[in-house]
């Protein structure tokens, strides 16, 4: 009998708030709002010599600690080539055709997506999951799930597999 373990990090213990906009066209973007966030994610691998996939106690605390860097923030999409953004003091000026906003640099974070959907999103935040096991623990899931709820009842998942299941 083939057996699979995994672990999950439910959403309750990763909120954050943050507000975005996405880009429509050269001149066309909707209007900057706020979603509550909340992920879940699932490591899956064998079992380790003690019987776990990955310790609790270090792998909850991680991901909240990720989660907390992007609580409260203006998300921007730091590679649409669309957005002109350029920091001006204290404060990031956004350019979108004759739009312009301005926001305290300070709650930006420029995130290193061409736009922030919550499909992209998690797949920034599987990334930095990935490099986070890899940091600490010199450790990689075999199956990496993260589940991105923008708001009740819509998420988006993205599964990554950062290295053969044969190993």
């Amino acid at each position: 009998m083939a057996e699979r373990f995994a672990i999950r990090v439910g959403k309750e213990l990763l909120c954050f708030r943050a507000c975005h906009f996405l880009v429509f066209g050269p001149e066309s973007a909707e209007p900057i709002h706020e979603h509550m966030y909340r992920m879940a994610v699932e490591f899956a691998a064998p079992l380790d010599p003690h019987g776990m996939v990955a310790d609790f106690t270090w792998v909850q605390p991680a991901l909240q600690r990720l989660v907390q860097q992007l609580d409260h923030r203006i998300l921007l999409a730091g590679e649409d080539p669309r957005l002109q953004i350029r920091p001006t003091g204290d404060q990031l000026e956004v350019h979108l055709g004759p739009n312009r906003w301005e926001f305290p640099r300070s709650q930006c974070l420029l995130l290193p997506l061409w736009a922030t959907t919550t499909e992209l999103l998690a797949r920034y935040l599987a990334q930095r999951i990935l490099t986070l096991c890899q940091a600490q623990r010199h450790w990689l899931p075999e199956r990496l799930q993260v589940e991105l709820e923008e708001s009740p009842g819509l998420s988006a998942l993205v599964t990554v597999q950062p290295i053969p299941a044969d190993r």
